[in-house]
């Protein structure tokens, strides 16, 4: 499919989503051209002939070992998919977004913080399970089960995390009554 550029020129979508991946906006508007407009184009129902869902995919390795994928959206529900799209990447946010691997999260944010930002996106997680019409307290019972297989990986790095905290405190001071 080709979609249409700012500069009034056009591209594949694949560049095009490369393109706008900053741009929320953006993105959502080359999101609903390629699966709402582009079918309609060529005279197909993405929904009703095509059968087509998106979900959504969020982070969550630190937390429970791996991504959470929200429930699939239908393409005649696209404005709610988009909307829990925007409120997960909003709860997300609040972490560094970019490349990490298991310690450098720990390098960009306390434990305090992860977890304060764990309690938000599991929430809005949760709230999008349920309007897309799942059971609060199954989804809730496979988090916690996530979050408890997960556990002894996230205690492990948060010891280490201690350790670190505490020999740069400890340099610290040690420099401090050096340099008085």
């Amino acid at each position: 499919c080709l979609c249409g550029t700012p500069d009034g020129g056009s591209r594949n979508c694949a560049e095009a989503l490369e393109v706008c991946a900053v741009d929320s906006t953006r993105l959502e508007d080359v999101f609903r051209h390629a699966v709402v407009e582009e079918p309609r184009k060529w005279g197909v129902d993405a929904d009703q002939d095509m059968g087509l869902r998106f979900s959504i995919c969020i982070g969550a390795r630190y937390w429970v070992g791996r991504q959470l994928l929200s429930p699939r959206f239908p393409i005649s529900a696209i404005d709610d998919g988009l909307c829990a799209w925007r409120r997960l990447k909003e709860a997300r946010s609040v972490v560094y977004l970019g490349p990490t691997n298991r310690y450098s999260i720990l390098q960009r944010h306390t434990p305090l913080e992860l977890q304060a930002a764990w309690r938000q996106l599991r929430k809005v997680y949760l709230d999008i399970c349920v309007m897309a019409g799942k059971d609060r307290e199954k989804v809730a019972a496979s988090l916690l089960d996530l979050e408890a297989s997960h556990a002894s990986v996230r205690d492990r790095r948060m010891a280490r995390w201690q350790r670190l905290t505490s020999r740069k405190h400890s340099r610290r001071c040690v420099s401090k009554k050096t340099n008085k």
